[in-house]
């Protein structure tokens, strides 16, 4: 899908949960614990959008270039209102039936008329199965990109795609959606990237000029970088009021009994050890 990768870009692990933004706006905060078992975990995937400084760079790139040439014919296309295909091939046009008193009786001109729309009925007919065929190629076009797209979105392992995405299909232009789409070789990071940025949406949503657009496009999926945050602690199986006064209790409980035996009140250290057996089977 859209541009063929670089064969030199490093592979991304996408099989964790993943967080994408941009690099210079702060990530959504979690209230880490550390514990050792964090300490050991590598942690959360993040993507991020790394420099914008490697705007001037990439303009000139043949990436940049190849996608300007594509969106002018879009453009051309849009103005045209036709798909490419179908402006090369227009829909031949059936003439009126002939009549005699049309051509004042003559039967010549009324015979040569009739072969010409004959032969405009079967240049039409076969036209509308080239047609047919056009609409079938755009249909699984869309089908396996649609495929490629949920694949990606898979990938990420997010739960919040659609709202993301969705966010950015109401923004942007169905013009601009198509550049993103097909000039981009991960074009489901990318939305989900500028879903959670609004101030990237809005910069790209105010580039009219669909060449800027594409550009801007390239230089951002560029800059998507995956990164990791560790994920916070887990919770303690002793949790809420109850478990926690219940184990304030039993510790008090033995302080009280060891400084009991330490002053020889009592002599038996049975129940100390059952109430320290039961401290560590509640943890």
């Amino acid at each position: 899908m859209g541009i063929e990768a670089e064969n030199d870009r490093e592979p991304l692990d996408l099989t964790e949960e993943q967080e994408v933004g941009f690099a210079d706006e702060e990530p959504e905060q979690h209230e880490e614990q550390p514990t050792e078992q964090a300490e050991e975990d590598d942690g959360e995937v993040v993507i991020t959008f790394g420099d914008e400084d490697a705007e001037e760079e990439a303009d000139a790139t043949p990436l940049v270039k190849k996608l300007r040439d594509q969106v002018r014919t879009l453009q051309r296309q849009v103005r045209q209102k036709v798909p490419a295909a179908e402006a090369n091939d227009p829909e031949p046009v059936i003439p009126a039936r002939p009549s005699l008193e049309a051509v004042d009786y003559d039967q010549d001109r009324f015979d040569r008329l009739y072969e010409e729309r004959e032969k405009a009925i079967v240049e039409h007919a076969a036209w509308q199965r080239r047609n047919e065929e056009r609409e079938a190629a755009r249909k699984r076009q869309a089908e396996e990109q649609t495929k490629q797209v949920e694949q990606q979105v898979r990938a990420l392992g997010v739960t919040d795609y659609e709202d993301r995405a969705s966010a950015v299909r109401d923004r942007l232009s169905d013009q601009q959606i198509a550049v993103l789409i097909n000039a981009t070789d991960n074009p489901a990071k990318l939305l989900y990237a500028l879903g959670r940025s609004e101030t990237k949406l809005e910069e790209l949503a105010s580039i009219d000029n669909l060449a800027k657009f594409a550009a801007r496009v390239g230089i951002l999926e560029r800059e998507i970088k995956v990164s990791k945050k560790r994920p916070p602690a887990p919770e303690s199986k002793v949790r809420g009021a109850t478990g926690t006064f219940a184990s304030s209790a039993v510790e008090a409980k033995i302080d009280k009994l060891e400084r009991d035996f330490a002053a020889g009140k009592i002599t038996d250290r049975t129940e100390i050890m059952n109430l320290k057996r039961q401290l560590r089977n509640a943890a």
